[in-house]
C-alpha cells in the first residue's frame, strides 16, 4: 500500500478526533496521545520518506531544511553558534563537519548542548521549532551514517580501520545518549512534550518522551510574570 494511500485511511477516521485534540485540556492531551499512538505504523512508514532526502524547496523554489531554522535568512541563533565554539577550537572547522552531517561527534556534540540550551525561549513556538529542527539534523545524520555501505565510504575517506568504536559506528555513544537525555530532560522540566513534534513525530523522538510527565511548568508562570 502506498504511503499516501494509508495516511488517507488513518487520516480520515482520526480527522475529528485531531480537531478536539487541538483543544486544551487533560482529556484532549490524553486524546492526541491517543492519536500519536494510533499513527504510529505511518509515521515508521513516513520515517522512510523522511530518511531519503533531507533536502527540500520553499514555496519560492529556493532549497530548504531543518537548518533554516537556527541558520537561516542571514541571521544565525546566538545559542547554535555557541555550540559550535564549544565543540570544537576551531569554529569554522566545527561548522564544516556539522553542515557535512557525516562527524558523528560534532552532530552529537551540538545537538545535545543546543537542546539544552535557552530553556525560557522554549516558551515560545519558535524554540520549540528550533528543537525539533536540531532532532531532525541529528536524527537523519544518523539514518544516513547507517545505511548500508556508508561505514564503508567513511573507513576509505577517513583511513579508518576494523578497530572502530561499536559505539561510534553505530551512533550509540556517550554523545549520542546526551542527545536524548537532554531532550527529555525538557520535558521533565516542561518546556516541551512529544506534542511538539506533531502528529507523527519520529520513533526515536517518540520512544524518548512518551509517558514522560511534567514535573514544572514554567511557561505557565513566564506568561504570568512570575519568578
Amino acid at each position: 500500500m502506498r504511503i499516501s494511500n494509508l495516511l488517507f485511511s488513518f487520516a480520515v477516521p482520526l480527522a475529528g478526533l485531531a480537531i478536539f485534540a487541538s483543544l486544551p485540556g487533560e482529556g484532549s492531551a490524553a486524546m492526541r496521545q491517543f492519536i500519536v499512538a494510533q499513527l504510529a505504523p505511518v509515521a515508521a512508514l513516513v520515517d522512510t520518506s523522511r530518511n531519503a532526502s533531507f533536502y527540500s524547496h520553499g514555496s519560492d523554489g529556493s532549497p530548504s531544511s531543518a537548518f533554516d531554522a537556527f541558520a537561516g535568512k542571514g541571521k544565525v541563533d546566538v545559542n547554535f553558534t555557541a555550540c559550535l565554539q564549544s565543540s570544537g577550537s576551531d569554529v569554522s572547522v566545527t561548522l564544516q563537519k556539522f553542515l557535512s552531517m557525516s562527524d558523528h561527534r560534532t552532530v552529537a556534540n551540538v545537538a545535545s548542548c543546543f537542546i539544552a540550551a535557552n530553556r525560557p525561549g522554549l516558551c515560545e513556538a519558535a524554540g520549540k521549532a528550533k528543537i525539533a529542527a536540531m532532532m531532525e539534523v541529528y536524527l537523519w545524520a544518523r539514518q544516513y551514517s547507517l545505511r548500508p555501505g556508508m561505514l564503508a565510504v567513511k573507513r576509505a575517506s577517513n583511513g579508518e580501520n576494523d578497530g572502530d568504536d561499536p559505539a561510534e559506528v553505530a551512533w550509540d555513544g556517550p554523545e549520542d545518549h546526551a542527545v536524548f537525555a537532554a531532550l527529555k530532560r525538557l520535558a521533565i522540566d516542561g518546556y516541551i512534550s512529544l506534542d511538539d513534534f506533531g502528529l507523527l513525530p519520529r520513533q526515536e523522538i517518540r520512544q524518548a518522551l512518551e509517558g514522560v510527565a511534567a514535573e514544572r511548568r514554567p511557561c505557565v508562570k513566564q506568561a504570568a510574570g512570575t519568578p
